[in-house]
């Protein structure tokens, strides 16, 4: 029995475009498995990029307009009230630019989530679906991994076999397990 074992599943939804393994082969830890149609995530995150680049020029003329209120208000050249708009226009805008960082940050992850990657080292399990087929995010199923060092082997004995051994033991035909070596074979 294997100590871990993965089942592979795509983290963005698309179409596989390739398989990047050999069945029933060796992986290490961080190998690449699959492709998955990168095209759509890579238009989405140059429109996340391009919508930062808009906040934050939006952001630096927010900025510029309180930069000019803010002397004005002591002498009561501006009202309270258009300078509190021009506060709020300006807070507006760098919450904007947070929103704008975080949807490309987004964008980022799924472009890298294109590139299906083993998450453990081990021995890979036949491909479950072809390249062409669509691929749902954290559903279709589409390899395992086993690791293969340690591998557990569980043995149940008969009772009538054990008290046969114990039996050759007390009399003294055969070592017992803990005073020598028992080799065993799969």
């Amino acid at each position: 029995e294997a100590v871990a074992s993965v089942e592979v599943r795509a983290r963005v939804t698309g179409y596989l475009d390739k398989v990047l393994f050999k069945e029933g082969s060796e992986v290490k830890q961080g190998d690449p498995l699959f492709e998955i149609d990168p095209r759509t995530y890579q238009a989405e995150l140059a429109r996340a990029e391009a919508n930062l680049l808009q906040a934050e020029a939006h952001l630096r003329r927010l900025q510029l307009d309180y930069n000019r209120a803010l002397p004005l208000l002591p002498s009561q050249a501006i009202s309270r009230e258009d300078f509190d708009k021009i506060v709020g226009d300006r807070d507006e805008g760098q919450a904007a630019v947070k929103l704008a960082e975080a949807a490309r940050d987004l964008a980022r992850l799924n472009v890298g989530f294109t590139r299906v990657i083993a998450s453990i080292g081990g021995r890979i399990s036949r491909q479950l679906i072809d390249p062409g087929n669509m691929v749902k995010a954290d559903e279709t199923p589409l390899t395992t991994i086993v690791t293969m060092d340690p591998i557990y082997t569980y043995f149940d004995e008969d009772e009538r076999t054990l008290l046969r051994i114990r039996r050759m033991n007390r009399a003294g035909k055969m070592k017992s397990a803990l005073e020598a070596t028992v080799p065993v074979f799969l």
